[in-house]
């Protein structure tokens, strides 16, 4: 694929995002003239680029289509109703499939023409039947401007005193016309000179430039700084089908006598042309904006996904070569005993540290994205589900600008797809339904993101119906998944967390939508390979709130390191709460039939890592003077019971290989600075292990 289709390809996928999420609002706004028109112009845009390359006829067609139908509203003839927000959503999922084929293999795929054509037939159907109904407007182009309008007069009228009677005795009235292209009209799809060719032979014709020209060093090849004044003897009809699509950019008069010989009024200002084109020297009052403008375009840049992903596995090789350092001093002081160059080594490596840091903050901050990403999807999803459902539901998205990495917000869309369906279809009650119960008919389903401590959070809140224990009880119960005796001892919270276990579904009835028992078993699944943590509350009859907490980066790790049994392993620093040393035995006090860790009062669920691992060396349960750390596990606070807490550092995770990758008591590995293996713990299955005793 050569480097033009790949940018189209980029850049058309930006128009299709920005058309859906425009289409959606506007849905909900009615009639937004910023949105119509942004809507109209990603399809001429599509259809502009697309037709650069003939291979891609049928998106060319296709989108001019909808570019058409978007016209049509645009210009007043008719409302965007549900079924043309359809079929609008329908042209972007068939181009953006296109363009995935195209991705894939180059090309489109077989039979695009033939598809296309039927989403063209639906398109034209639609737009004869809303024509029907009610009668055309016409845009009245000839008022779009007033001030250039008669700025065209005076033009005329200062050309020569002989031109009036001419122009006057052509069978075809004369049209006087200003056509000002956009300065980034070459990126839009459009050709000034192509749309000139498509008139007839201009009676008269004027080009305008810059006055004074730009210096050269400042002259941008790729901005239009020019616009035409001409006069042609063609329908003002046919003038307006060849600039519909640039209309706004155009003002046009047909030439009467009255035109030429009436003077405007004195109180009538005449327009404020644009920069580029303005005769004005003193609209040229400085280049500051000039500047910005042009630094603001080249401020970013396209780059292969592949070489940032390069770029960050050598600052994780660098950040391992970093951390040998410290190593590296204690041995010169320790075993080569040359304390005066441990301490230059180390004096060294407190330099390295800094730069070897920054290049690290920029390596991820190339990689963070907002979370948008992951939400954009979710107006057009909640829109046709609750469409299909028959229920009316609103959806509230708070926290967009929220950054994280971009596996981070990768991995977040599967498993918020899954867990916002299940609010469509389990959570949000009927329109019926919730009247009865005193609630408004409308539904709210809110995905909010921030950052706490290190982490993104996400959570998905609705004010439904809510998840009633007694029935999770039951179920569980009947599937197996916990014993009686165990079920009763649980609070409520924790039976409600049962809906995350493996195959665990309360429906009655499997749909296409949920029902099947693999939803949320799927996002305890991604959300524990990525060292994150899951959880929901609910209250029956007002809603119900899931929880996500996963690390801002998956490529850099913060990690606290503890040994037990004379091996090394690491915590994630995003769970860790405090760390506790020289505790005596008598702060262990028992909780039910377990032992319990009191901590300023607060007694804590305690464990020991040594048992959790069934490590062979480990001896007594505890010893006087042990250490713990807290944690939080679930959204529990707990303690585990360690032989020694060392450092934290930051480390580059690999996935687990081979036998140690079906544990599920770890969740990747690193090399320390000494060159040995640490391996990561995954908390929540380390707690939840049961060793005999």
């Amino acid at each position: 694929m050569s480097a033009l289709i790949e940018q189209f390809v980029a850049e058309a996928r930006d128009y299709l995002d920005e058309a859906a999420r425009n289409l959606l609002a506007l849905e909900q706004a009615h009639h937004d003239e910023t949105l119509i028109n942004g809507i109209f112009r990603n399809f001429h845009t599509i259809k502009g680029t697309s037709g650069i390359f003939p291979e891609f006829q049928p998106i060319t067609r296709l989108t001019h289509i909808a570019e058409d139908l978007m016209d049509q509203v645009r210009n007043g003839q008719r409302r965007l109703d549900t079924e043309s927000v359809d079929l609008l959503l329908a042209v972007l999922d068939l181009v953006s499939s296109w363009l995935g084929s195209i991705e894939d293999s180059g090309g489109l795929p077989p039979g695009a023409a033939n598809t296309g054509q039927e989403l063209r037939t639906r398109l034209l159907a639609l737009m004869e039947v809303r024509a029907d109904e009610e009668p055309e407007t016409t845009a009245a182009v000839t008022e779009s401007d007033r001030a250039a309008v008669e700025e065209l007069a005076a033009w005329l009228r200062g050309l020569d005193q002989e031109w009036p009677d001419g122009l006057l005795n052509h069978a075809t009235p004369p049209v006087a016309l200003w056509y000002r292209p956009d300065p980034n009209c070459f990126f839009l799809g459009d050709d000034p000179v192509n749309l000139l060719r498509q008139l007839p032979v201009p009676l008269v014709l004027e080009m305008l430039f810059p006055d004074p020209p730009p210096p050269v060093e400042e002259f941008d090849p790729f901005t239009c700084q020019v616009s035409f004044r001409l006069v042609v003897c063609e329908s003002v009809e046919r003038i307006r089908s060849i600039f519909q699509y640039v209309e706004d950019q155009v003002a046009l008069a047909t030439i009467t006598r009255e035109f030429l010989t009436v003077p405007p009024p004195p109180e009538a200002a005449l327009p404020s042309l644009p920069q580029e084109i303005a005769p004005h020297p003193d609209e040229r009052r400085d280049s500051g904006a000039t500047d910005q403008k042009r630094g603001t375009a080249t401020a970013s840049i396209r780059v292969d996904q592949r070489l940032v992903n390069q770029f960050m596995d050598l600052v994780g090789e660098l950040l391992v070569a970093r951390n040998s350092l410290p190593y590296l001093c204690q041995r010169a002081a320790t075993v080569y005993r040359v304390p005066e160059l441990a301490t230059e080594l180390d004096n060294r490596s407190n330099n390295i540290s800094l730069i070897v840091a920054s290049l690290q903050d920029v390596a991820m901050e190339m990689r963070m994205m907002p979370v948008s990403k992951a939400f954009e999807r979710f107006p057009r999803l909640v829109r046709d589900i609750s469409n299909k459902l028959g229920k009316k539901i609103t959806l509230v998205m708070e926290g967009e600008e929220t950054r994280a990495d971009k596996d981070v917000i990768e991995a977040l869309s599967e498993p918020l797809v899954h867990m916002v369906r299940n609010s469509l279809d389990h959570g949000i009650e009927l329109p019926d339904e919730r009247l009865a119960a005193g609630k408004p008919a409308e539904g709210t389903i809110t995905l909010r993101a921030f950052q706490d401590a290190g982490a993104i959070v996400v959570e998905i809140v609705d004010n439904g119906r809510g998840i009633d224990p007694a029935r999770i009880r039951a179920k569980a119960l009947e599937k197996g998944v916990a014993g009686a005796e165990s079920l009763a001892a649980m609070s409520d919270h924790e039976v409600i967390q049962l809906i995350f276990a493996p195959n665990f579904s309360t429906a009655d009835q499997i749909s296409d939508l949920s029902g099947r028992g693999v939803g949320m078993d799927a996002v305890q699944t991604m959300v524990t390979s990525f060292n994150g943590q899951v959880s929901v509350k609910s209250v029956l009859g007002q809603g119900s709130t899931v929880r996500l907490t996963l690390p801002l980066s998956m490529a850099i790790t913060r990690l606290l390191t503890v040994k037990q049994a004379g091996c090394t392993f690491g915590i994630p620093a995003n769970d860790l709460i405090e760390t506790l040393g020289d505790l005596p035995l008598t702060q262990v006090q028992t909780m039910g039939t377990a032992p319990g860790l009191k901590v300023r009062g607060e007694l804590l669920p305690l464990y020991h890592l040594g048992r959790q691992l069934a490590m062979d060396d480990t001896q007594d349960w505890l010893k006087p003077g042990f250490s713990a750390v807290v944690l939080r596990v679930r959204g529990e606070m707990v303690a585990l019971a360690v032989d020694e807490f060392c450092d934290i550092i930051d480390a580059v995770m690999k996935p687990l290989t081979g036998m140690l990758a079906r544990s599920t008591f770890y969740s990747g590995s690193t090399i320390l600075g000494d060159g040995s293996i640490m391996l990561l713990l995954n908390l929540p299955q380390v707690i939840a292990y049961a060793p005999e005793t």
